[in-house]
């Protein structure tokens, strides 16, 4: 089937005068790179619910089932969605990366967030959560061989460093579980959203994470069931809407502008607009679930920004 992407490289026409064909793959590359980056702003903008939402959700449901919960409803939307687009099956070799993604975007993730979130504040977990672009960015460079500066390294370990200090403030000199579960979150993040970018470049986006989801399904659905025996009452409308979205968008929509985004614009250039995720996420917590928002808070997410600015850059 065809594929849905745009040309991620333009061959240029060897008869073309030499201004005209010098000039095209540049001006080809940067609406590409434009693409990409609206594509990512598009899916920043989905995914900074994506803690407001899982505390709606863990105020009627465990953490185990908010987690393994929405990774069962993209699996039941994914799988339609691959009938309707009539999507061919990867083979093994993609299957195994897709089912990587998997693991990594819809079991590892989820279950640290929801963990992480059963006792702390969406917004503080935002600033954690800042790390995301520069891990991303680190993995891509060891993972794929992309060069970086030293300065990269630097402002990565800065911003490491800033985010541990954060944790210690809020945890009275000491880390607690959740920052550590948060810090791993960033570390699944890392993984999932630099491999589907690089599978993103053989099937179409949809179809990575479509994919993705499904193949954990064996895994994710039954675990689901089972944890979800034990639910004695229906969770209230919030709860139920916050697994609702996490479900569907955070765990499946969302990652189709993401993906896409990302193979167009490169994984270096276009995560960069990750920075702007624990802003939103500072901003859905307080109108979302009322809390209050420190300047401190402010100041932590606004420093870790700036280092991963500066180090991405590099």
């Amino acid at each position: 089937m065809s594929s849905t992407h745009l040309p991620i490289s333009i061959q240029t026409d060897s008869a073309q005068p030499r201004t005209t064909s010098s000039a095209s793959p540049v001006a080809a590359r940067t609406r590409e790179q434009t693409i990409g980056l609206l594509l990512g702003v598009v899916a920043v903008a989905a995914f900074s619910l994506t803690f407001p939402m899982t505390r709606l959700a863990l105020d009627g449901l465990a953490p185990l089932q908010v987690a393994l919960g929405r990774a069962a409803i993209a699996a039941l939307v994914a799988l339609p969605l691959l009938c309707a687009r009539r999507a061919p099956w990867p083979g093994w070799r993609l299957a195994l990366r897709l089912a990587g993604v998997g693991l990594s975007v819809a079991v590892g993730f989820p279950i640290t967030i929801a963990w992480a979130m059963q006792a702390g504040s969406a917004s503080q977990a935002g600033v954690i959560l800042g790390l995301a672009p520069m891990a991303t960015a680190a993995f891509a460079a060891l993972r794929y061989g992309e060069r970086r500066s030293a300065r990269f390294w630097w402002m990565s370990g800065a911003a490491t460093l800033t985010v541990v200090l954060f944790a210690q403030h809020h945890g009275g000199g000491a880390l607690r579980t959740r920052d550590a579960l948060l810090l791993l979150a960033v570390v699944f993040t890392a993984l999932g959203y630099s491999q589907g970018a690089r599978l993103a470049h053989e099937l179409p986006s949809v179809e990575v994470i479509a994919w993705a989801v499904l193949l954990v399904a064996p895994l994710t659905v039954p675990w689901a069931l089972f944890e979800l025996r034990t639910v004695a009452t229906w969770p209230g409308a919030a709860a139920c809407g916050g697994l609702l979205y996490v479900g569907t968008i955070s765990q499946l929509l969302g990652f189709v502008p993401w993906y896409t985004g990302l193979a167009l614009g490169g994984v270096t250039t276009v995560s960069q607009v990750q920075l702007l995720q624990p802003f939103l996420t500072f901003v859905a917590a307080a109108l979302i679930l009322g809390e209050s928002l420190p300047l401190e808070l402010w100041g932590f997410g606004g420093l870790v920004a700036l280092f991963v600015w500066v180090g991405r850059r590099a």
